[in-house]
């Protein structure tokens, strides 16, 4: 098997060598031992395990497909890009809404699937190694369904990974429920692996995905989420104003700085709410002027952003020392977007649980790069009647004795490195570091 596995690895890229984990994940579903939860940190290298699945599980089959579900359009463009680079065949199977037709079924009434440049044959008879699709692509629509049933399709299916699969609790209940019937999966493929994937799963999750997933003789790979070379830090909103005012303080200091700094900012992502993201870029016009995508050093990704304005923004980032140096995003648009020169997230206001707001945390520091996030909160961001906040978000935004990042870590079933310390850790340590560094300033 591991003799097999390095010759798949040597055809997809010579000068790509495996991590532990990675390989472990590989040789597991190789020798057919069960289905996998791989609990892997934020630019870990996940996706490179189902690149290479087709090949690893093919066996006998002359056209292995391994399917991908996927939540954003943003992942699939990215994964396909790479695909196509190691020569491996992919295609994407998205939705679309339709309002012209009426259905007695109300799970397929709301979409149809958008296989625009894909000839479904070529699906059904194994031309795509790899099959990135949306859950409403294959739950919710007709075609997405007979696609499921078809005997030819099934028999060329080796593998079934769920992408980020901590969203499946987090969006599955309201927004957008197919996500919670994943496990029906297993119904349509009961004889091949399934593989669920995450970077920031907590000790609760490690137990509930597998139960909506329906995984069977399951296995954990995971490594500590931990990433030192984050400093951590957390700053209360002003008291006595409005919610407007605060987060115009917190738009004015960032874009202000920007403005100052310009080529010389880090490179920074801004978590914002869609509702306050319109009034920080229209300070941002204000202060630069009205600039082109392709000249600005700001850019914006939103649900409904331009697509040019996306694939600009994302494309720009991949450079070295890229000219944007400021996007402001969204939680749900800043999903699956990595770029490896981030050395600063800022969190307007508090996501709804910590495992959301690790997760975007280590969108920072990708190459290991010193970095640095920042947390505003006030008491209305956390407040328990909040619909759908966690109260591991709220005592972690509470806090003002414990290291940050122990209680993070602790949230995932891990324990920080004994060698974090003081001003290289976050702002509870930095208060009580005894570093050379630290006393000099102190002496000042």
């Amino acid at each position: 098997m591991e003799a097999k596995l390095k010759d798949i690895v040597a055809a997809y890229d010579p000068d790509i060598k495996l991590r532990k984990e990675q390989e472990q994940a590989l040789l597991f579903l190789m020798k057919q031992k069960g289905d996998l939860l791989v609990n892997l940190p934020v630019g870990f290298g996940k996706s490179l395990i189902y690149h290479l699945l087709p090949q690893a599980l093919a066996t006998h089959r002359i056209s292995p497909v391994v399917i991908v579900v996927s939540p954003l359009n943003i992942i699939h463009k990215d994964q396909m890009e790479d695909l196509k680079k190691h020569g491996i065949s992919a295609c994407r199977l998205n939705i679309c809404s339709k309002v012209e037709e009426t259905t007695d079924d109300e799970d397929m009434g709301s979409f149809e699937l958008d296989s625009t440049g894909v000839d479904l044959d070529n699906v059904i008879n194994g031309r795509y190694s790899v099959l990135l699709c949306h859950p409403e692509a294959l739950l919710n629509t007709k075609k997405g369904y007979s696609l499921l049933i078809d005997p030819a399709f099934k028999k060329n299916v080796v593998g079934v990974v769920i992408d980020e699969c901590h969203i499946i609790e987090k969006w599955g209940d309201e927004f957008r429920t197919a996500f919670k019937r994943l496990g029906t999966l297993k119904v349509f493929f009961p004889d091949v692996p399934f593989v669920a994937l995450s970077g920031t799963l907590t000790r609760e999750q490690k137990i509930t995905i597998p139960k909506h997933l329906c995984l069977v003789k399951h296995e954990i790979i995971e490594t500590t989420p931990d990433r030192p070379n984050i400093f951590l830090e957390k700053k209360q909103k002003q008291s006595g104003i409005d919610v407007l005012s605060q987060y115009e303080q917190i738009i004015y200091q960032v874009c202000d700085e920007l403005y100052k700094k310009r080529e010389l900012y880090p490179v920074t992502l801004l978590f914002i709410p869609i509702f306050y993201m319109s009034e920080a870029l229209r300070y941002l016009n204000s202060i630069f002027g009205i600039q082109n995508i392709y000249s600005s050093i700001y850019s914006a990704l939103c649900t409904g952003q331009d697509n040019e304005v996306i694939d600009a923004t994302i494309n720009e980032l991949k450079k070295e020392n890229p000219r944007i140096r400021l996007v402001l995003t969204t939680s749900i648009s800043g999903m699956g977007f990595d770029p490896s020169n981030v050395t600063q997230v800022i969190h307007a206001c508090p996501p709804r649980d910590l495992s959301q707001y690790f997760q975007e945390v280590g969108r920072a520091g990708r190459r290991g790069q010193r970095s640095h996030a920042v947390l505003y909160y006030n008491n209305q961001d956390i407040a328990r009647n909040l619909p759908g906040i966690h109260e591991n978000i709220i005592n972690y935004c509470k806090n003002n004795s414990m290291c940050l990042r122990d209680q993070l870590l602790s949230t995932f079933g891990f324990t920080k490195d004994k060698t974090i310390t003081g001003c290289e850790c976050c702002s509870c340590c930095i208060t009580q570091c005894q570093c050379t560094k630290c006393s000099e300033k102190d002496a000042i």
